[in-house]
């Protein structure tokens, strides 16, 4: 069997508010860890989605504390590319659309935000977005080393 052609795959759906992110975080790291994914990757793609968790509760759902929002993660592997899905239907978003940070302006103190994205861009060799019915999908991806 080609190793590469197998695909491994994982989802879990959440509520979407602040008290949950830490269980996304806990979700994402034990899946890598379960795919012995080698520790700098893992800390990449733990930051990365607990970023983009907190993102989307803080502002596609404007931080509210409703059962109703909800949360679909699903974590995928295939060789050594691992994907991580979220699926929300907060408010529109596209993150891609973010400019890099004025790090001269946050230091004077007139501008604030964007650094979370600007990370997780960092962090992730690819971050996708697309809009599904009503729902936002953004899409992490990161090429691991084999460990």
């Amino acid at each position: 069997m080609n190793r590469s052609a197998v695909t491994q795959k994982y989802s879990e759906k959440f509520t979407a508010t602040i008290h949950e992110v830490p269980k996304i975080k806990e979700f994402v790291e034990k899946t890598l860890k379960d795919w012995f994914v080698r520790e700098e990757d893992l800390q990449d793609i733990v930051l990365a989605s607990d970023e983009a968790a907190t993102n989307i509760v803080m502002h596609a759902y404007n931080g509210e504390n409703k059962q109703e929002n909800t949360l679909k993660i699903m974590i995928k592997k295939k060789g050594n590319l691992i994907e991580i899905d979220m699926e929300d239907t907060g408010l529109t978003f596209d993150i891609r659309t973010l400019p890099k940070p004025d790090i001269q302006l946050n230091l004077k103190g007139q501008k604030r935000g964007g650094f979370g994205v600007f990370l997780m861009k960092t962090l992730m060799d690819k971050i996708n977005y697309k809009r599904k019915k009503d729902c936002n999908v953004t899409v992490l991806l990161k090429k691991i080393n084999d460990g």
